[in-house]
């Protein structure tokens, strides 16, 4: 039997999240390598149905488990529906995004079938000898870890949004389907009420430019350049963990290993130190500029163009040519 690599594809009001499209391109590189095949797994109800003509030729199989009209999702309904996929499909590999989502039923499946589960993977791999190489930053992001499990299956791991090349690569033929008719697998978890709050969404992952400011930005006036700086460029800002722990910004704004990864164009470090954990969160960055004042900070190892010199002045000298 061929293995199989099987992609959880979360989908929210017919959209499918963009790591969803990530974990394609990478399962597809492995199993083009590997001589190997794709399925992706969804799980709907009425407000969830996805329109299937452009991920029909991103996979070989697609098998969707289709809820009661009325019924609210819960983590448990997704935990089960992709413990019954398992059993039925028996793949190598199972691939979840590192969404709030993934992360809460993924854990859940990996105890079920008493297999191993790497979280917040930021790089994949493979081996013919060990099968999938989960690679994720540890002891704080200063070292990388490479985490096998060969002696179990699924072997499963959770991805980070924004560090991988989202699926380009279209199948000559069209995926076979099997829809799953599912009224409840289990109702220990009923949801009551939702409730939609309006939240204004932070597209760091989304952004060509992020301005990133660093351990260096120590007061709110100070952010703020950074903040118009990234206005006039049309990017994003973000920031390192410190301005988070000093209250200057929100963590959805931070970058780095316990943040976000992130693969713009163009990142502009203003008084970015650059340890490994903050470089972990933008070395994917097609360049990086780090403008600071110590030239023994690590920032400048790994940037593509280093400029030496007072953040102030630079930033300040870049709006006013900006805004003329």
């Amino acid at each position: 039997m061929t293995p199989i690599i099987t992609v959880f594809i979360e989908n929210h009001k017919n959209t499918i999240e963009p790591v969803s499209y990530e974990l394609l391109g990478k399962a597809n590189e492995i199993a083009k390598e590997n001589n190997m095949k794709v399925c992706g797994v969804l799980v709907e109800n009425s407000e969830n149905s996805l329109d299937l003509d452009e991920l029909e030729y991103l996979v070989d199989y697609i098998d969707i488990y289709k809820y009661n009209e009325k019924l609210n999702l819960n983590v448990l309904d997704y935990k089960d529906s992709l413990k019954s996929h398992i059993e039925e499909y028996k793949p190598m590999i199972v691939l979840v995004g590192a969404t709030p989502l993934g992360r809460s039923f993924a854990p859940r499946v990996a105890a079920y079938f008493k297999t191993g589960m790497t979280a917040d993977c930021t790089e994949l791999d493979f081996d013919v000898e060990n099968g999938l190489v989960q690679i994720r930053p540890a002891y704080g992001g200063d070292v990388k870890a490479r985490i096998i499990t060969p002696k179990h299956c699924p072997q499963m791991a959770t991805v980070r949004a924004g560090i991988m090349e989202k699926s380009l690569c279209r199948k000559e033929t069209k995926a076979s389907i099997r829809v799953s008719q599912v009224d409840s697998f289990d109702r220990r978890i009923e949801v009551i009420k939702r409730k939609s709050i309006e939240k204004l969404e932070v597209n760091l992952e989304k952004a060509n430019i992020v301005v990133l400011a660093g351990n260096g930005i120590k007061y709110s006036e100070e952010l703020e350049m950074i903040k118009k700086l990234a206005l006039l460029l049309k990017g994003e800002w973000a920031v390192t963990r410190p301005l988070v722990e000093g209250g200057l910004a929100k963590h959805d704004r931070q970058v780095g290993a316990s943040g976000k990864t992130i693969r713009p164009k163009l990142v502009l470090a203003f008084a970015v130190l650059g340890t490994n954990k903050t470089f972990s969160g933008i070395e994917k960055a097609k360049k990086i500029v780090a403008i600071n004042n110590d030239e023994k900070a690590p920032i400048f190892k790994n940037a593509d163009l280093g400029i030496l010199g007072d953040w102030k002045v630079i930033c300040e000298e870049m709006i006013n040519r900006l805004n003329n």
